[in-house]
């Protein structure tokens, strides 16, 4: 039992990795491959439609695959977290289209943006279904769904832009392929370890709702600040600056990915630390910690000899005068992972309201701060906006984290 255990965590590991890494790294293929195949203006385009597909994936996901997962006593079924994800979904679509409207894209934008929208709504609904896959203890099995499908969906994009030259006629492959994969992968495997989950009470999809509210905030504030600079140059510069910052933050991910491998596979394991012994989970987060701060620094060092060089091949640009910017940027990097991992542990301690506050407060300072910066400094502004909103963010989610991890393992000391 214990060797078939740790057989399924090496697998659980190397599936999740697998599956994260193609995910992480398909926006900044795709970005790549239609700067060379296209234009950088085309790329940045792209990018900012991606980027909002994204951040409406949020609400498609409604922040409930961590509130799923730790749901070890099974409270809500199966069958209602499907149903909360088929309703948060269709509001995703309405929100994109609202928010097409409201920015005036012309039809061809407006085109692009929904089939991008369509793809990450692909994604948002297959993730409950690996959710269940890491919730009964396959966890690598949603990492083969996660893998496979943003494979197949990369390789056609890629196939359909080489040869039409078009970004909607790619975009469309790759969302057909998304929804096959889906099924095969996601769909019919997590069925077959749901066979005692068909209880449905409309009051209980109304309740995880109204508990996955608070985290919802959270994650879709976060993501609107992190890609708040994004919005505030498409706004005053042109679209091929996008590629530029798209360059500059391309290494940042390695630091944010190398984090979420290292932890996102232990949630369960992070909710029994808690539970039992939640001393362990207070160490846990130490090493966190430290290996982020290594990771940035061994990337602020390794940006400026390689990295710089490598980023002008990838993306056929010149990036001449913007090696501080990659450092900054790096940095950045490492903030984020900080701010990712005590997110997850705030929503294990059920502490998710008091998140959400935070990023309320962050998100006013993110639409003001990157719009006046880059009018006065232009890239340096946006660079450094985002590392002065991050800053703020990151501060008091570490402070109130590090707090009730402690308050709770003083209680159970107590109480014992």
């Amino acid at each position: 039992m214990i060797m078939e255990k740790n057989i399924n965590l090496k697998k659980d590991y190397i599936w999740n990795f697998a599956g994260s890494i193609a995910f992480a790294a398909m926006y900044p293929l795709l970005t790549i491959a239609i700067s060379n195949i296209l234009d950088s203006s085309k790329s940045g385009l792209f990018s900012v439609g991606f980027v909002t597909a994204q951040l409406f994936m949020i609400l498609g996901n409604y922040a409930v695959r961590v509130f799923q997962v730790s749901d070890l006593e099974e409270k809500f079924s199966y069958v209602e977290y499907v149903v909360c994800r088929l309703i948060t979904c269709v509001v995703m679509l309405i929100s994109n289209t609202i928010f097409c409207l409201v920015r005036s894209y012309d039809k061809e934008v407006f085109a692009l943006f929904t089939v991008l929208c369509a793809c990450k709504m692909v994604d948002a609904f297959s993730d409950v279904f690996e959710a269940r896959l890491q919730q009964k203890g396959y966890l690598y099995k949603a990492g083969q769904a996660l893998f496979f499908r943003t494979v197949a969906g990369l390789f056609v994009f890629l196939v359909f832009l080489y040869f039409s030259k078009q970004l909607l006629a790619a975009s469309v492959g790759m969302l057909c392929v998304d929804a096959i994969c889906m099924i095969i992968f996601a769909i019919i495997p997590a069925n077959k370890f749901s066979e005692k989950a068909y209880v449905f009470k409309w009051v209980n999809v109304i309740e995880v709702l109204k508990q996955c509210f608070p985290m919802f905030v959270s994650l879709f504030l976060f993501t609107f600040i992190i890609n708040s600079p994004k919005y505030a140059l498409e706004d005053h510069m042109a679209y091929s600056y996008q590629t530029i910052f798209n360059a500059l933050y391309f290494p940042a991910q390695v630091i944010y990915l190398l984090t979420g491998f290292i932890f996102k596979p232990l949630i369960v394991s992070m909710t029994d630390m808690r539970n039992n012994k939640n001393k362990e989970l207070l160490k846990f987060s130490n090493k966190i910690i430290v290996s982020i701060f290594a990771l940035t620094i061994i990337g602020c060092v390794a940006i400026i000899m390689p990295g710089i060089p490598i980023l002008e091949f990838l993306y056929d640009i010149s990036l001449n005068g913007y090696e501080k910017m990659a450092v900054a940027m790096m940095i950045n990097g490492g903030i984020i992972a900080v701010i990712n991992y005590f997110y997850h542990v705030l929503v294990i301690l059920r502490k998710q309201m008091i998140a959400s506050v935070i990023y309320v407060i962050v998100f006013l300072l993110s639409v003001i701060v990157p719009d006046i910066m880059i009018k006065q400094m232009h890239m340096w502004g946006c660079v450094l906006s985002y590392l002065v909103v991050l800053i703020c963010l990151a501060l008091p989610i570490l402070v109130i984290g590090y707090m009730h991890m402690a308050n709770e393992k003083e209680e159970k000391t107590h109480s014992l």
